[in-house]
């Protein structure tokens, strides 16, 4: 990475990926655009923290596929989702061994990081709640985390169930509380504080792109949430008639590419054949959002 963003630059973003010949298609896909890295937003292999067959495939399709135009090894940047896990929530780090043999070096202390790149791009990777419990101790160091990083040109967190989901249901069933109940409760509210650029979500296996939302509501000053981690599963999302918070939902596995031009981020979603489903912006004070889906 550049020590100073001078020049463009692009990297690619997906979760929920397994090792089917769609997954295959988009890591295909994604090494040809040459990105600086990949961030992978949980749900990797699929290996429920036992099933080291899946764990190494996924490990071999990435090494055999990700390569880009000048025969380097793309970076890989993760975080934890539920299929890391054996018993997807509430775990320990022993319950995820093939992940954190994998990725300690980032998480050698905890399930949560961030990963600074110069004084341009700030990452923010989050665990909804597979090691870690999403309210206090990692949202006290959320905030810290956020609060440190308002300088940043981009500022982007990641998490892998999602605050606004596109497919299951947000709203809460009897005594059981409905999907990112408490990412809507206890991050929300700092990404709304901290103004963060954009949230990339995953889990539930769509095309996603939200309104800019504050409070829950369309607000231009709010925050884009960008999901919903498709890159090798997939079901039908909701439509925006039904959910208003969405801007946009297509059943399609699909990634993003993410191109950073100055003070400007263009995100770019192309389903796994290279066709371009949706192209929206982000910047950075005054935030400004234009999309568009096709």
């Amino acid at each position: 990475m550049p020590a100073k963003a001078t020049d463009s630059f692009q990297f690619v973003s997906g979760g929920d990926c397994d090792v089917n010949p769609h997954a295959i298609a988009n890591n295909i896909l994604a090494a040809r655009q040459d990105p600086m890295f990949a961030m992978i937003g949980g749900d990797l292999g699929y290996d429920d923290g036992k099933k080291v067959d899946k764990s190494l495939a996924f490990v071999r399709n990435y090494s055999q596929h990700m390569i880009d135009s000048k025969g380097r090894l793309i970076p890989m940047v993760v975080c934890i989702g539920n299929h890391e896990v054996n018993g997807g929530y509430g775990k320990t780090r022993k319950e995820a061994p093939f992940y954190f043999a994998l990725h300690d070096g980032l998480y050698a202390e905890r399930s949560f990081a961030t990963l600074d790149f110069g004084d341009y791009l700030s990452l923010v990777l989050l665990d909804t709640g597979h090691v870690a419990p999403i309210d206090g101790e990692q949202t006290d160091w959320l905030e810290k985390s956020l609060a440190e990083r308002t300088d940043r040109t981009h500022l982007f967190a990641v998490n892998h169930v999602p605050a606004y989901p596109s497919h299951r249901k947000a709203e809460s069933t009897g005594e059981k509380e409905g999907t990112g109940a408490l990412n809507r409760k206890h991050w929300a509210p700092l990404f709304e504080r901290y103004n963060v650029n954009a949230v990339f979500e995953h889990h539930d296996h769509t095309f996603k792109r939200t309104h800019p939302l504050k409070d829950g509501l369309a607000n231009s000053n709010g925050i884009l949430y960008l999901g919903d981690g498709s890159w090798g599963k997939i079901r039908a999302p909701q439509s925006p008639a039904e959910r208003p918070y969405l801007a946009a939902t297509s059943e399609s596995y699909h990634l993003t590419l993410h191109r950073l031009d100055g003070a400007e981020c263009f995100h770019m979603a192309l389903e796994e054949g290279g066709r371009v489903i949706d192209i929206c912006s982000t910047r950075k004070r005054p935030r400004m959002v234009v999309g568009r889906s096709g």
